[in-house]
């Protein structure tokens, strides 16, 4: 046998699919499809980013609320002439309403003043007016507002933080 004969035996054994006969243009509908459908997974991925990105600032806004109301609650239990001890709770309140949470007034749900342990990281209640007072307790909460949860159909949940 020949290299010639060879040659023309391999090329007469070779049976391309059906695809390749027809030609790319026979497939030119399938990227449309393809693009489209990942399109949708993309536009899907943006949305839980966004949403996310949105429920992390607005925790992040409320601890900041939080922490400040609880830091202008603790100057007041200071024992020095201008301060009264038993306002503590109410300027904390007043320090969380003089804040916002992504431009949204803010609950407060808790101001307590009380003292911390030295044995362990437990907080007693009591009252502010009490000398043993060293602290006080805040906890605040907002709706979140969801862009896209709401449009699948799931409610946004209520942020909470602790100072």
């Amino acid at each position: 046998m020949t290299s010639r004969t060879r040659r023309r035996q391999s090329i007469t054994e070779y049976r391309p699919s059906p695809g390749a006969v027809r030609g790319p243009r026979a497939r030119r509908g399938a990227i449309v499809v393809l693009v489209a459908i990942l399109l949708v997974a993309m536009v899907g991925m943006f949305a839980l980013a966004v949403d996310f990105g949105r429920l992390d600032t607005l925790r992040a806004d409320l601890q900041k609320s939080a922490d400040a109301a609880a830091l202008a609650g603790a100057v007041e239990l200071i024992p020095v002439v201008p301060h009264i001890p038993a306002d503590a709770e109410i300027v904390a309140t007043t320090w969380v309403a003089k804040n916002s949470a992504m431009h949204s007034p803010i609950t407060v749900l808790d101001a307590q003043c009380g003292s911390w342990t030295d044995v362990g990281p437990v907080f007693l209640n009591t009252s502010c007016a009490d000398p043993t007072a060293n602290s006080i307790f805040v906890t605040v909460s907002r709706q979140s507002s969801g862009l896209f949860m709401t449009a699948l159909g799931v409610s946004p949940p209520i942020l909470t933080a602790k100072s």
